[in-house]
């Protein structure tokens, strides 16, 4: 039953390893920062190319999240105020 929950767009998975990847990448970035002062306003414009980079990701995961989710709760039509509820699966 929870497979049916699972996104069936494969490209989530792809979004999401390339957001952890993007966010390793700015997290060594700022260890790097903190160690090396020197370098500072390079490490700093990296992490923000970097966090920019990721919110483009993340933004465009809640756009495919947006188009392909159908959720399993579907409201029934009824003549009273209220509609009523019932699973998609059942």
């Amino acid at each position: 039953m929870f497979s049916r929950l699972m996104p069936r767009e494969g490209r989530f998975f792809d979004l999401f390893n390339a957001h952890a990847r993007r966010s390793s990448r700015a997290a060594a970035r700022s260890c790097n920062s903190s160690t090396n002062f020197e370098a500072a306003a390079v490490h700093a414009e990296r992490i923000d190319t970097a966090e920019h980079t990721a919110d483009k990701i993340t933004h465009e995961t809640i756009a495919l999240l947006h188009k392909t989710f159908i959720t399993p709760l579907t409201a029934i039509r009824s003549t009273s105020s209220s509609p009523t509820w019932t699973t998609s699966w059942i």
